[in-house]
């Protein structure tokens, strides 16, 4: 009697919570994502062939700064993985790990300081180049993805030189 009790409560607690044991008929849970930037304050998903801002960073490494925006569940992190295919490139892979989420000023939870690598091809490669860009999320039980197309730029006259401090040309300023 007390393992039939058992077993009700346990059935009643995995139905509630949308999760059950292995071999369960339970729904997946499914994680809502956007990926995109925050400019200021403000999230602002990527747009298919919108421009992405490529930084370079002070040991040379080149990557897109980003976001997410998640739905679904209540989360403290969020894991990340992409599948990045640049133009006349082979598909890259990248575990980013996991990311701290918080609730915006607009109640919604984001992950940021999301960054995806270009590492591998050299810079003259990359700019204005088509990136095709999927991106999963894991936060507790639940995943998803998002997928879109950027197109790689780099607007910056500055770099951030190996002793610190930023060397821009006089062209722009």
């Amino acid at each position: 009697m007390r393992r039939a009790r058992a077993a009700a409560l346990l059935a009643l607690t995995a139905a509630s919570c949308g999760c059950g044991p292995a071999g369960t008929d339970a729904a997946p849970c499914t994680l809502a994502l956007e990926w995109g930037r925050f400019q200021g304050d403000v999230f602002v998903p990527f747009d298919a062939g919108e421009s992405a801002e490529i930084t370079i960073g002070f040991q040379g490494f080149r990557f897109i700064y980003s976001a997410a925006r998640i739905r679904g569940v209540p989360a403290t992190s969020a894991t990340f993985s992409f599948d990045v295919t640049v133009d006349g490139h082979p598909t890259s892979f990248q575990d980013v790990g996991a990311s701290d989420v918080f609730i915006g000023p607009d109640g919604e939870q984001y992950a940021d300081e999301i960054l995806v690598f270009f590492n591998d091809i050299p810079t003259a490669e990359l700019l204005t180049r088509n990136a095709a860009i999927v991106v999963y999320g894991t936060a507790g039980s639940c995943s998803g993805r998002d997928e879109t197309s950027v197109v790689l730029v780099d607007n910056d006259t500055c770099i951030a030189p190996p002793d610190g401090g930023n060397q821009c040309s006089d062209a722009g300023l």
